[in-house]
Order: structure tokens, then C-alpha cells, then sequence
């Protein structure tokens, strides 16, 4: 397996248990809605592995569970745990950016590139193991015709951001 996914296991739990503490430091009955969204997520992760392992009466079972919690919930408490949630996700999805830089820069590290299968070196390595009859100065040739044009757009995870905090405001 990667040696990283550890870590990004241990990253996941660290942000989460920050996110925890702040939760029961700031947020008014800190300690409530903390249980309310622990208890939310076991259940969620018990409804996912359930329909994983093709238990599909114990995944009702448990998807029955969660939306009677929700149900019971007011305005508010509903509110906080729906941003709660949306915290947590936006904090993981920076753990999982920074597990991809650790592999990538493990990847780098080692005495030479990898050609993977979706790079221009991968796909250089495919066109010339399908076309041995190929010049590898005609590919160069080719490739040097080649024009590229840069386009500047936002990131989805950039715009996505931008509007959890602009609904959270």
C-alpha cells in the first residue's frame, strides 16, 4: 500500500479533532452539537460500509437512523450541523491536497521519474512501444510543432470555497 495513506488517515483525525475543539470552545452548546455530529457520522460511516458489503437491510436500518436524527433537529441545530459537516469536508479536502503534494514529492524524489500512463512522458513511452517503427527524432520533431495556449479559469474547490463562505457569512 502507500505509505502516505497512513498519514493521511492520521491527518483526517487531526483536523477533525480541531475542528471538535473549536466546535465545543465557540459554538454555542459546543459539546451538544459536537455528539449531534459524531453520532451523525458513525451512523453515516455504518450506512456506507452496510451498503458495501451488500447488507442492504442493515444500510435501511441505518440510513432510518440518520433521518430521524435529522428530523428531530431544529432550524438551528440543523443549520450547525449542516456547517459543521461542510467544515469538516472543506478540512479534509485540505488534508487530502496535502497527502497528494507528500506523494507527489516522495514520487520526484526517487532517482527517476515514473513515466505514468496520463503524462507526456507516459505517452511517449505508449507511442513508441505500440510504433517501434518510429523515429524518436520524428516524435521530437512533432512534438516541437506543438502550440499551447494557457487558459486561466477558477479551480472548482476555489469557487466552492468561495460560495461556503459567502452562504456561511
Amino acid at each position: 500500500g502507500d505509505p502516505d495513506s497512513a498519514g493521511l488517515a492520521r491527518s483526517a483525525q487531526r483536523v477533525g479533532g480541531m475542528l471538535g475543539e473549536a466546535m465545543t470552545k465557540h459554538a454555542a452548546g459546543g459539546e451538544t452539537l459536537l455528539e449531534r455530529v459524531e453520532a451523525l457520522r458513525k451512523l453515516s460511516l455504518k450506512w456506507r460500509a452496510s451498503l458495501s458489503a451488500g447488507e442492504e437491510e442493515e444500510a435501511m436500518k441505518s440510513f432510518d437512523n440518520i433521518f430521524a436524527q435529522i428530523e428531530a433537529l431544529g432550524a438551528k441545530e440543523l443549520r450547525d450541523v449542516a456547517r459543521s459537516f461542510a467544515h469538516f469536508l472543506a478540512l479534509l479536502n485540505a488534508a487530502e491536497q496535502e497527502y497528494r503534494v507528500r506523494r507527489l514529492e516522495r514520487r520526484r524524489s526517487g532517482p527517476l521519474y515514473p513515466a505514468r500512463e496520463d503524462s507526456c512522458a507516459g505517452t511517449i513511452q505508449i507511442i513508441r512501444q505500440e510504433n517501434p517503427e518510429i523515429d524518436p527524432i520524428e516524435i521530437f520533431h512533432q512534438l516541437s510543432k506543438q502550440q499551447v495556449e494557457i487558459v486561466l479559469t477558477a479551480h472548482p474547490t476555489e469557487v466552492h470555497r468561495r460560495t461556503l463562505l459567502a452562504k456561511h457569512r
